[in-house]
């Protein structure tokens, strides 16, 4: 299911990412000439924000379907395209949360880190208590108050699978993919407090008094 999800993901974005850029330098250069620099900057520009609407989509629907997983509810690959509702409030805290570690980055690399951190809950927040935009950052930096260092060693973690998954000529790229999100969905589910799907399968039936017995 995991693999399912990650690879209609992968199918639905890369397409558009691969083939929109080229297809604007050819459109733009159709007639044998240079496009005037400033035209060809603002068909860049108007492509990245339309690929940065329909990605944001897209992750607020595998957030969605991550979420379902890490807590051992039923998830479904329709659920990939469910972030439709969530959608305006996503693309506002995402938009902040680039700025926000962009302007770290500008400074040094461990400000753009540490705000990475800091914010990097914000869709799981979005998704799961309807937080508006700036509000979802907020929330995000005080539930990672105190957790900083677990997530930088969960991100290392990541890093290495990601570069592992690349490693085998990029066919493990899409599991771990797949490996990442949940990890990180995992992690949300355990700073919030809530039981993540392996305590829920672990955890023993409730106790039923056989018939006729009773406690006096």
């Amino acid at each position: 299911m995991i693999l399912g999800a990650s690879a209609i993901f992968y199918a639905c974005f890369l397409p558009l990412a691969g083939v929109g850029f080229p297809m604007v330098m050819l459109v733009m250069g159709q007639r044998g000439q240079q496009p005037p620099p400033l035209l060809l900057f603002g068909a860049l520009f108007l492509l990245q924000v339309l690929l940065f609407l329909f990605d944001t989509w897209l992750q607020t629907g595998l957030a969605i379907f991550m979420l379902k997983i890490a807590r051992g509810q039923t998830a479904e690959l329709s659920d990939l395209f469910s972030g439709g509702r969530f959608w305006p409030q996503a693309v506002l805290a995402r938009f902040a949360f680039v700025l926000a570690v962009a302007v770290g980055e500008m400074f040094c690399l461990i400000p753009g880190i540490v705000a990475a951190l800091m914010f990097s809950q914000y869709l799981y927040l979005v998704v799961d208590r309807d937080q508006r935009g700036l509000e979802s950052l907020r929330m995000s930096s005080t539930l990672t108050h105190g957790n900083k260092l677990n997530l930088v060693l969960l991100a290392l973690i990541m890093m290495a699978v990601g570069f592992v998954g690349e490693m085998a000529c990029c066919v493990g790229v899409i599991p771990a993919f797949g490996f990442i999100n949940l990890m990180w969905a995992v992690a949300y589910v355990v700073m919030t407090g809530q039981p993540t799907a392996d305590e829920i399968l672990l955890e023993p039936p409730p106790f039923a008094a056989e018939p006729g017995s009773e406690f006096r």
